[in-house]
C-alpha cells in the first residue's frame, strides 16, 4: 500500500481521536489522500487544525495506538468479510441456508470483524512512523445546504489537512 497513503490515513485517526478524546463523540468521518487528509463534520476549522497538529505530535512522541480507529471503514470491512466467509463455510459445511447459519456468522463477525480490523489498522492501512511528516495547513469548504433547513449552512461541513514530507 502506499507509504503516504497510509501516513495521512493514520494522522487522520490521531486527528479524530484527539478530537474525540477533547469534546467526546461526534459524527466525524475522514479519508486519506496522498497530499493529506479529509475531515467531515460540522466543528470549527480551528480544533481540526490544533487536533491535527496534537495528533501529529502525539504519534511523533510513540503514541502508535492513535493510528487506529473503532469506526474506520477497514473494520468495517473486515467484519463484512469475516461475516461473508462465516457465512460461505456453514453453508457448505451444511448444505442448508438457515437462519441460525446467518446468526452464528453474525456474531462471528461481530467477535472477530474488530479485531481483524484494528490488526489490518495497526499493520495495513496505516503506519504511525510520521517522522517524514508536516502539516502545512487547513482549508474549508462548506457542503451546498439542504432543502428546508436540514443542515448547518453556516458551519464548514469539510477540511483538507494538507500534508508534506519535511
Amino acid at each position: 500500500m502506499n507509504p503516504n497513503l497510509r501516513k495521512n490515513h493514520a494522522l487522520e485517526h490521531a486527528t479524530i481521536n484527539v478530537i474525540e478524546e477533547r469534546y467526546g463523540p461526534q459524527r466525524l468521518s475522514g479519508q486519506a489522500a496522498e497530499d493529506g487528509f479529509y475531515i467531515y463534520g460540522a466543528i470549527a476549522p480551528t480544533i481540526v487544525e490544533a487536533a491535527a497538529r496534537i495528533g501529529l505530535g502525539r504519534l511523533l512522541a510513540g503514541e502508535k495506538d492513535l493510528v487506529v480507529h473503532r469506526r474506520c471503514g477497514t473494520t468495517i470491512a473486515a467484519a463484512n468479510f469475516v461475516s461473508s466467509a462465516a457465512f460461505l463455510v456453514l453453508l457448505l459445511a451444511t448444505h442448508h441456508f438457515t437462519f441460525f447459519n446467518v446468526v452464528i456468522a453474525l456474531l462471528l463477525a461481530n467477535l472477530i470483524g474488530p479485531l481483524l480490523g484494528t490488526v489490518l489498522q495497526k499493520y495495513v492501512t496505516t503506519s504511525w512512523d510520521v517522522r517524514d511528516r508536516g502539516i502545512t495547513g487547513i482549508e474549508q469548504s462548506w457542503e451546498r445546504p439542504a432543502p428546508l433547513l436540514l443542515s448547518w449552512a453556516a458551519v464548514p461541513q469539510r477540511f483538507f489537512v494538507r500534508t508534506r514530507r519535511v
